[in-house]
């Protein structure tokens, strides 16, 4: 079973994501980038999904950056590459270009039906939904 790291304040968008990966992963969440960022300097999940609807306007890309620069750090570590889906309500094309910005980074702009986040979950790690 895979780890995955969710990033995600409201709770019931949580609640959300636990349902929706339930039998393909185990969701650690964290309510901000901040505390991933802690996890990240000990813990390598299998995945990321970060929100970033929490974060300021101006804000998102170098939340994102963030993120990806402590996931490939913490890859090194273990020789491996971990995939980050970014989720947010944002404008589409805003998050896509967030997104292509950065290595082995996705989009699934909100909202997002449970198969769509399984799915997409299920093709960046490489298992079988």
């Amino acid at each position: 079973m895979l780890h995955a790291l969710a990033v995600e304040d409201d709770d019931r968008l949580a609640d959300d994501l636990v349902a929706a990966l339930r039998g393909l992963a185990w969701v650690q969440r964290v309510a901000s980038a901040d505390e991933a960022l802690a996890v990240l300097a000990w813990l390598v999940p299998d995945v990321v999904l970060l929100d970033l609807c929490g974060t300021s306007q101006e804000a998102p890309l170098l939340v994102a950056s963030s993120v990806r620069i402590a996931l490939d750090r913490a890859g090194d570590r273990v020789r491996t590459r971990v995939p980050l889906v970014l989720t947010s309500g944002l404008d589409p094309h805003v998050l896509q270009g967030i997104a292509g910005s950065l290595d082995r980074t996705h989009a699934l702009p909100r909202p997002a039906s449970r198969n769509a986040l399984r799915a997409l979950v299920a093709r960046v790690t490489g298992v079988t939904p």
